[in-house]
């Protein structure tokens, strides 16, 4: 169940089942079994246009664009075959403008969309789904591979999508993002559902550090033993850094150095 205006993490180990459920919602796969409702239609197994021009929009965690046109031609193309579509082109262009202008893209409308950088096409991939005047936005790993500047860049872009009262769907593997923007998080793994409640709640319960928390560290070194021909440089070390930590060293002695 998703309610209105919520915002939903979706987390979990890669192949655990997130994609494929964005997949399901959105008619890029048919359902064995079960049932999809989304504002009182059942959608299950429908044409993802047809579930599009209802109001569900997703994006791609590889961004999808026309490669061959330019920006503002991606994106209304999402105006003119979206909710509400429209065939005044004049409408469309407007509008669309309206989106670049929103997702900080207006200056590069005329770049063909091949040639954007990787922070770009994600925001292409935002503004193109935005001109389908979605009720639900489902977002699968937009963070994935920017850098802290552009990750805040992106948190901010999606705190102003939830002011326009569009509900949203989120599937992502940085923390930050979800512990940052969710009111809600469900967790998978091997395709069941194991956790559902608040952010806080999922990052300390016991399956969920189990399933994920515990595999997603930068580094980990275990009991580890080093020695310089006759001198033992490290005794039974053990560590762990998490993605974007930092950790502090300090010299104990000339020899080399341990994490304080």
């Amino acid at each position: 169940m998703l309610a209105e205006g919520e915002t939903l993490g979706i987390i979990g180990p890669n192949g655990s089942g997130k994609t494929t459920l964005f997949n399901l919602m959105t008619g890029f796969l048919k359902a064995d079994h079960g049932k999809i409702s989304f504002s009182g239609d059942e959608i299950t197994n429908r044409r993802p246009s047809h579930i599009c021009q209802l109001g569900i929009t997703r994006t791609f965690q590889i961004p999808r664009p026309f490669a061959p046109v330019d920006v503002l031609e991606n994106v209304m193309a999402g105006r003119a075959y979206g909710k509400e579509s429209s065939s005044d082109m004049k409408q469309a262009r407007q509008e669309a403008m309206e989106e670049l202008e929103f997702t900080g893209l207006v200056s590069k409308q005329d770049v063909v969309s091949k040639d954007l950088n990787l922070l770009g096409r994600k925001r292409l991939e935002i503004a193109r789904a935005l001109a389908t005047k979605p009720k639900l936005l489902l977002l699968d790993e937009v963070f994935a591979g920017l850098n802290p500047k552009e990750t805040e860049e992106a948190l901010e872009l999606i705190s102003l999508i939830k002011k326009r009262g569009i509900t949203l769907t989120i599937v992502e593997h940085v923390l930050k993002v979800i512990l940052g923007v969710s009111s809600r998080v469900v967790v998978l793994n091997f395709g069941e559902k194991i956790f559902e409640g608040l952010p806080t709640e999922a990052i300390n319960h016991p399956k969920v550090i189990e399933a994920y928390l515990e595999k997603i560290f930068m580094l980990e070194v275990k009991n580890v033993d080093v020695s310089y021909g006759d001198m033992q440089a490290l005794w039974d070390v053990s560590l762990v850094a998490k993605d974007e930590e930092m950790w502090p060293w300090s010299d104990r002695t000339e020899q080399g150095r341990r994490p304080c």
